[in-house]
Parts: structure tokens; sequence; C-alpha cells
């Protein structure tokens, strides 16, 4: 028997490019899913290498305070997003990270939800290029 039972629930990790979402290797062009958790990040990359990171926005992997950080302004603020997809009538949990370019839309889409209902509210996320950027739209359905 295999004793690991903790170690194999992991949510999936959805990338975003200019045709939509993949998950698990399959591209979707449009996720309906339920938001479990909201989480703001920060990352501080050199390259594509990542030097710092902080998973609460307050306190990088080194113990330093972001607020008094020097390299704060190089970091890189995301939103990540917990959450249960919907696609398929299968329920997947999942990870997405927004960048701010997406920070506005979805601030206006779940600000008028009440927090108690936010996870059993669906919402479609779609991609959207905005000039040279992808940008996630996100919408409810009633």
């Amino acid at each position: 028997m295999k004793f690991n039972f903790f170690n194999d629930i992991k949510p999936q990790y959805i990338a975003v490019n200019n045709d939509g979402f993949t998950v698990k290797g399959k591209l979707y062009s449009e996720l309906e899913c339920f938001i479990m958790k909201i989480i703001p990040v920060r990352k501080l990359f050199r390259g594509k290498k990542i030097e710092c990171y902080s998973n609460d926005a307050k306190k990088g992997k080194n113990g330093e305070h972001c607020i008094l950080c020097s390299k704060r302004t190089e970091c890189r603020p995301r939103i990540r997003l917990m959450m249960i997809l919907h696609n398929n009538d299968e329920e997947t949990p999942a990870q997405l990270e927004i960048n701010t370019n997406s920070f506005d839309n979805l601030r206006k889409t779940i600000e008028p939800i009440n927090d108690d209902e936010l996870n059993a509210q669906l919402i479609v996320l779609k991609v959207k290029k905005v000039e040279k950027y992808l940008q996630i739209q996100f919408n409810t359905i009633f």
C-alpha cells in the first residue's frame, strides 16, 4: 500500500496562452470555475530564474518584509487564484496566477459578490489580447 496520501493531492497549474488556457496538457478556450481562495503573491525574477518570492505579499522567503525590501519595485505582484475547475462536468482543483493587467477585471467581477458566496459563484474565464499583452476576462454565471 502506498502511504503518501497527502502528496498525491496537488492543484493543477493553469497556463495562459493566446488560444486560452492549458490544463493537464489540454487546451481550453474558456474555463468555468469556482474561486475558493485569492492569495496575493510577489515574485522577483533575475532573467528567467526566481530570486525571491512571497506567498502572502508581506514577507519574502528570506524573512525580509516586502514593504522594507530595497528590491520591492522590481517584484512582480500577482494574484494566485485557487479554484475548482468545472469543465466537462469534472471538478479539478487548480491554480492560476494573474498579472497586474488582469487585476481590475477580477476586482470588478468579485466586488459585488458577498465574501461568503464567492466560492459558490460559477465564473467563466477567457483570454483576451489587449495591445501586446494577454488579459484574463472574468464573467459570472447566474
